[in-house]
């Protein structure tokens, strides 16, 4: 395996399959994964999933196998293979499956498909949106403050638009301002008041 990784890190991949295919037969998980990325980056210039080639689907194959054994990358290029065939339910099963390992590129995949409104927020994705927003995702802290507001939970919503507003998250700022111009002026009406 160790080879393996030296030939692909020289991006001498076919010298990389043969050391890759002997510790992937022997049951190595990486080995697998990185027997698909190495097919994967000997076809890049197809669009990899655009191609039916053989080498696409051993790549796809290879993914698949380390992806069975709980292997969190294997399960992300799996997910992206069934998003590229607009096969969203399947995609998103290998994302959630990886954000479980706290597998960030699965998660932003997810809380990106949500924003682009591609698939509905369901309890098992809005767990994937708190690891996301604690993670520093600003447009998951953008949703988990918005979900903390609509619970009249207005602490946590002006904390978690705080840390998307830090992010950069535009609407998180403009939405922090109201609620804390309404704020103000509460406070002025009870002061009024008393």
């Amino acid at each position: 395996y160790n080879e393996g990784l030296e030939f692909f890190h020289k991006k001498d991949y076919d010298k990389a399959i043969s050391k890759f295919y002997s510790a992937a037969s022997k049951g190595h998980i990486k080995a697998m994964y990185y027997l698909g990325e190495c097919c994967y980056a000997k076809n890049e210039w197809l669009g990899v999933w655009n191609s039916n080639s053989y080498t696409t689907l051993y790549a796809k194959n290879e993914y698949q196998r380390a992806a069975e054994k709980g292997y969190a990358p294997a399960m992300v290029k799996i997910g992206t293979y069934y998003e590229y065939k607009n096969d969203l339910s399947n995609a998103v099963q290998y994302y959630i499956q990886a954000s479980k390992q706290n597998e960030s590129d699965a998660i932003n995949r997810i809380v990106e498909l949500c924003v682009l409104k591609r698939i509905t927020i369901n309890d098992e994705i809005k767990d994937v949106f708190y690891l996301a927003a604690h993670n520093g995702n600003k447009d998951a802290q953008y949703q988990v403050a918005m979900w903390a507001y609509e619970s009249n939970n207005i602490a946590d919503a002006k904390y978690w638009l705080q840390q998307a507003t830090n992010n950069g998250h535009v609407q998180a700022s403009a939405k922090l301002t109201d609620i804390l111009k309404a704020e103000e002026l509460m406070i002025c009406k009870q002061k009024a008041d008393s």
